[in-house]
């Protein structure tokens, strides 16, 4: 629109009467007071052309209202919808057109189709129709009564599906390879039990597929032709995946040294192996303030458990978990026997004697080469040592499991000497070496039963303890040579850890251990801590009775004479001669084991006593079966002294000491051993 004043704007002239606006004949004109308008007709808008304001077209297209299905066309003065191909309609509303005609037979058996073509004009469907049909159907034959139509060519059938037209409708069956109602289809799993899709050793049943059209139950995604059993004990899951099931395994750490005093901030991780021969850790824990660590790992497996802290001897044992819970493992530690400390250097060579040579049996002597360490000369060094008299059970139980040997299955080691070494610097970091150093054993006491075999110039082999594997590598083989202090046996290693000089046997003979509250054995005793040693020659191992009230181990060889069997909550014994022990293995189905039973008393079970509270002060927890944790707390004004927290252990004994409440302003008395430890 445009505004043009008159030369005369006094009064009102009607400048469109009168012809002189100036308005040509394609734009119309529009008198107002004093002025008027020049105005473009509908469908054009005002625009500059070669620098004069003309009317030009407007596309209108731009915020047209057509069907999704259509496409806009402008015109003079306005726009046009149009259906796209492929639909029918004015373009406002556009209805697809069924591309059936008579070729596709839609209709009934027998009942004429004619094709209808689609008319060229934009014609607009009657109302609810929802698509344009290129044919129709005649009427239905005598009897038979319908629209004549085949219904499924608007089917709505499963994609898994195909459609059957019957009299006044369809019906929709799923496909070859499918299963359910035809609105439904889900696949057929072809696997079977052939492919032995099952959790190892769960029975497999093969499940033959319904000649019905059911509808799979919601959620179900394929039709299995086959049926797993129940997972192993100790397993959860469906059958087909069985996963283990985990349970709690309390560890108790001490300090054997101190009289059985809690030790704290002790490293415990647990390793399993797995089938191909690989260690794996799959719990960590670190010890609390009363010596505690939880882990939570698979039931019904052997673990090893490795327990370190600094300046402490590494602690590393076996432990079957048990299935039916009250996993509590003590695991004692000690620190190193003797230690010397040195300052470092290069160009000289140290020598170092531990063990009395001639008392102790467990005489030992390292030798250091000229720049033997990587290390900086002048760093203050220590060297820790820790000998293990081998013919002392309880000196045996400081040693990793002798029946973990790398790729030697069923087969054990006898240690003739062992020890721990480890070098370290002024912080605690661990010292490497960057020569060889020469270890020496001293066996003169050891060999007494090995001398018509072993003798000066016959040589032995060195295993370590590789804790990332969990087992004795064979490292090599060492030499017996004589001294003054009689045989001793040499090997030089590049690295420090548990050393042992040893041989091997294969066990030929079983000992089956039972412990019993009756003499008949109908009431079996579990979780009895049961010791299995060496009484004339040189073996360790610790067991713990299952649900079962019995053990398994295999122990004997020819030539070895007696065994003795330890019941570690009485301490009762008995002995075993080999002799007299048949030949048989455990798990072997033969039952040939040679058996010992234990009668236990009524009064040790799994149970501990009452604990009670402390004066001025109160305990949480009421529960006193093995496994179960009691606490400890004292009043206002007032702190505990002793363990906080106590566990109850087999044989019904509280882990820790009893516990005592003083006067927060009171001196410190720091002795855990001031308790009662006897509950």
């Amino acid at each position: 629109m445009a505004v043009f004043f008159s030369p005369d704007y006094k009064k009102d002239v009607d400048e469109c009467t009168l012809g002189t606006a100036n308005c040509p004949q394609d734009r119309q004109c529009k008198n107002t007071y004093s002025n008027y308008m020049r105005l473009c007709p509908v469908g054009y808008k005002f625009a500059y052309v070669n620098g004069k304001l003309d009317c030009v077209d407007e596309n209108e297209c731009g915020n047209n209202r057509c069907d999704p299905n259509a496409y806009c066309v402008n015109v003079v003065g306005g726009f046009q919808c149009r259906c796209n191909d492929g639909f029918q309609g004015d373009g406002n509303k556009c209805v697809p057109i069924d591309t059936t005609t008579c070729l596709d037979k839609p209709c009934f058996q027998d009942v004429e189709c004619s094709d209808v073509p689609i008319s060229a004009e934009r014609e607009l469907p009657a109302e609810g129709v929802t698509s344009i049909k290129q044919y129709q159907c005649g009427p239905c034959p005598p009897t038979f009564v319908g629209d004549d139509e085949n219904e499924c060519g608007n089917n709505r059938c499963d994609p898994n599906a195909y459609c059957v037209n019957v009299v006044g409708g369809f019906q929709c069956r799923c496909n070859d390879g499918f299963q359910g109602d035809g609105n439904k289809c889900v696949p057929i799993d072809t696997t079977t039990c052939l492919d032995k899709p099952c959790f190892q050793d769960v029975e497999c049943t093969d499940m033959p597929v319904s000649a019905e059209r059911e509808l799979p139950r919601e959620g179900v995604t394929s039709i299995k032709q086959y049926q797993c059993g129940p997972c192993p004990p100790t397993f959860v899951g469906d059958g087909e995946t069985c996963n283990p099931s985990t349970i709690s395994v309390m560890i108790v750490v001490v300090d054997k040294g101190e009289g059985d005093l809690p030790l704290s901030e002790v490293s415990v991780k647990a390793q399993v192996e797995r089938s191909d021969g690989q260690t794996v850790i799959i719990a960590e824990a670190t010890t609390d303030l009363n010596g505690l660590a939880t882990l939570q790992v698979p039931s019904g497996i052997t673990l090893q458990l490795v327990a370190t802290k600094d300046r402490f001897v590494h602690s590393i044992k076996s432990y079957f978990v048990q299935p039916e819970g009250g996993n509590v493992v003590p695991i004692p530690m000690k620190s190193f026997d003797e230690y010397a400390a040195f300052r470092y250097n290069k160009d000289t060579s140290k020598y170092f004697e531990f063990g009395n040579i001639d008392e102790d049996k467990s005489g030992f002597r390292l030798s250091l080469p000229e720049g033997a360490l990587r290390a900086r000369d002048r760093t203050l060094v220590e060297v820790n040592y820790k000998g293990v008299d081998v013919s002392s059970p309880d000196a045996l139980a400081a040693l990793p499991d002798l029946g973990k040997v790398e790729g030697e299955p069923g087969q054990r080691l006898i240690p003739l000497g062992a020890a721990e070494l480890s070098l370290l610097d002024e912080q605690g970091r661990r010292v490497n070496l960057r020569r060889p150093a020469s270890m020496t054993f001293l066996l003169k006491d050891y060999m007494y039963m090995y001398m018509e075999q072993l003798g000066v110039g016959e040589t032995l082999a060195a295993y370590y303890f590789d804790e990332e594997q969990g087992k004795w590598i064979k490292d090599g083989t060492g030499t017996i040579r004589d001294s003054v202090d009689g045989p001793a046996w040499t090997y030089d290693t590049d690295h420090f850890t548990w050393w042992i000089v040893a041989v091997m046997y294969t066990p030929t003979k079983c000992l089956k251990v039972r412990t019993c509250y009756d003499a008949g054995c109908t009431r079996p005793a579990a979780q009895i801590p049961i010791i299995i040693y060496g009484e004339n020659f040189f073996l360790y191992e610790e067991y713990t009775t299952g649900a079962s009230g019995s053990i398994c181990a295999n122990v004997l060889s020819d030539r070895m004479s007696q065994v003795g069997v330890l019941q570690n909550c009485t301490g009762e014994s008995q002995l075993v001669t080999a002799s007299t022990a048949r030949d048989a293995q455990c798990g072997d189905g033969s039952n040939g084991c040679e058996v010992v039973t234990f009668i236990i008393p009524e009064g040790v079970s799994g149970v501990c006593p009452n604990p009670g509270e402390p004066l001025n002060g109160v305990r949480s927890g009421n529960s006193f079966g093995l496994g179960d944790q009691v606490s400890f707390f004292c009043d206002p004004a007032y702190r505990v002294n002793g363990n906080s927290q106590r566990v109850c252990q087999q044989c019904g004994r509280w882990s820790g000491f009893q516990p005592f409440c003083t006067l927060a302003n009171e001196g410190s008395d720091s002795s855990f051993g001031s308790g009662d430890s006897s509950i």
